[in-house]
């Protein structure tokens, strides 16, 4: 099947997101993972114009900017010759990184797709295109006045635990978002947030609490219920990169907080906690339950030289009638997948 359309000159317009990330990267011998394919079909939508506003959440190492911030733009300018683009991330440094990745990208492969740089406007973290199209990085809270955009990438905007922790730091950023990012962009124009989660009022929580129409495509590290790829609880995202057992071994290190905002993209609340220890309570026997459910966190690992299995919990929970959620039984075993 051909990936493209011809165009004028040889170049050829490719048909969507899918054939033309599929045609760069056999170059470079890689081919998307199913997880990165979800993504290029979210990007896909933005791009036709079908969805304006797009939220993706992915944990660390799962090549989100690889899609969103470098092949993305420079499809979109085969669809939008004469786009502009700003681009940001939470530092300006990052940005033109992806702004330098970019421009290589359409220096090597743009002619093939009708994409040629301007030779007079070509730095890293700005840049103009022939057709008209207009790029531009910048690092969040940083001046962007005097552009304009019909294309907003936002990737990555928060750097460190102490910037997502702190309120005051939280407020700039979505300051900066909503009265200076917002007001350069054009109308009809889109908008797009890549992210790791890592605090439930970061830019990603806020955004989904005070407003609506964001399309979210949340990927977590381990699958749960309902999982947008179709994966079984507990699978891992990215398996050729990062099994669930390696996985495991990054929760046990990184602890529970970090690794349900960061790996799940669920974050905690500031208490570090998923329960308020003054809600918690026991009784002497169980009061009568209106139903009752059973869930498992199946580590089903076996033990080898030196280490310990992980362990395999079950939980059954019962709910009363006015709405009291009662532990009717734990269960904890160290086995194998072939015992549990």
């Amino acid at each position: 099947m051909m990936c493209c359309d011809g165009a004028r000159g040889g170049a050829v317009r490719p048909r969507d997101f899918r054939r033309f990330a599929a045609a760069v990267l056999e170059a470079q011998g890689l081919r998307p993972a199913r997880h990165q394919l979800a993504m290029i079909d979210a990007l896909e939508r933005v791009a036709a114009g079908q969805v304006d506003r797009l939220m993706v959440q992915m944990p660390p190492g799962a090549a989100k900017s690889t899609y969103a911030s470098v092949l993305f733009p420079a499809f979109w300018f085969t669809r939008h010759p004469a786009g502009e683009v700003i681009a940001a991330s939470h530092t300006a440094s990052l940005a033109e990184y992806f702004g330098r990745r970019l421009r290589a990208l359409i220096a090597e492969a743009g002619e093939d797709f009708g994409l040629l740089l301007d030779a007079g406007n070509r730095a890293a973290g700005r840049f103009s295109l022939q057709g008209g199209g207009q790029y531009f990085a910048a690092g969040v809270r940083g001046p962007i006045t005097g552009r304009r955009a019909d294309l907003i990438l936002i990737d990555d905007p928060v750097k460190s635990w102490a910037e997502a922790d702190s309120r005051a730091a939280r407020d700039a950023l979505h300051d900066w978002y909503r009265a200076e990012l917002l007001s350069r962009l054009k109308p009809g124009g889109r908008v797009v947030l890549v992210m790791t989660r890592w605090h439930e009022d970061d830019l990603a929580g806020r955004l989904m609490a005070r407003e609506s129409g964001w399309t979210v495509l949340r990927l977590p590290a381990l699958a749960e219920a309902d999982d947008p790829l179709g994966r079984a609880p507990g699978e891992a995202l990215w398996p050729e990169w990062e099994d669930a057992r390696a996985i495991a071994r990054r929760r046990a290190t990184v602890g529970e907080r970090v690794f349900a905002a960061l790996y799940q993209q669920r974050p905690m609340r500031d208490g570090g906690t998923l329960f308020e220890l003054d809600r918690l309570g026991f009784v002497d026997a169980p009061p009568a339950v209106v139903r009752t459910v059973r869930a498992w966190d199946l580590a089903a690992t076996a033990a080898s030289a030196g280490r310990n299995p992980d362990w395999t919990v079950g939980l059954k929970l019962g709910l009363t009638a006015d709405g009291t959620h009662v532990v009717l039984d734990v269960v904890r075993v160290r086995a194998g997948p072939a015992a549990v």
